[in-house]
């Protein structure tokens, strides 16, 4: 094999294994309704993107927040964009993205008006 072949192909592989060791996202399913929160699984490790997929069952609008636990509606800003989706319709799907890079104890909320206080909160568990 030449060594231009040779150097492609290690070019290649280590393609490969850089893309391989790249972390995937956590997918956390949460269900919202009337009134409580459930995120399946409940953790995600540090440092990965988590795709969480928030489903509306009920029949109100709800939203979702992404917070450090007893954070009273004060969602994570990163480049202007906030980890809260609002105003999700009754039967909606929305997705929304986050990396916490620091392991500990955080909760997912929902602050329409009385939601909160009726007991729409739910803990989440960053992980090593």
């Amino acid at each position: 094999m030449s060594l231009q072949k040779t150097s492609l192909a290690i070019l290649f592989f280590s393609t490969l294994l850089i893309a391989g060791c790249a972390a995937k996202p956590t997918e956390v399913k949460v269900t919202l309704s009337e009134f409580t929160v459930v995120a399946e699984p409940a953790s995600a490790p540090a440092n990965t993107p988590i795709v969480f997929t928030i489903i509306n069952a009920g029949t109100e609008v709800h939203e979702l927040v992404l917070e450090p636990k007893d954070g009273q509606d004060h969602p994570f800003e990163a480049n202007g964009v906030e980890s809260e989706a609002e105003a999700i319709e009754p039967g909606q799907t929305v997705t929304l993205e986050w990396t916490l890079t620091e392991p500990g104890q955080y909760q997912l909320a929902c602050y329409v008006e009385g939601h909160f206080e009726a007991g729409m909160v739910t803990a989440f568990t960053v992980t090593q």
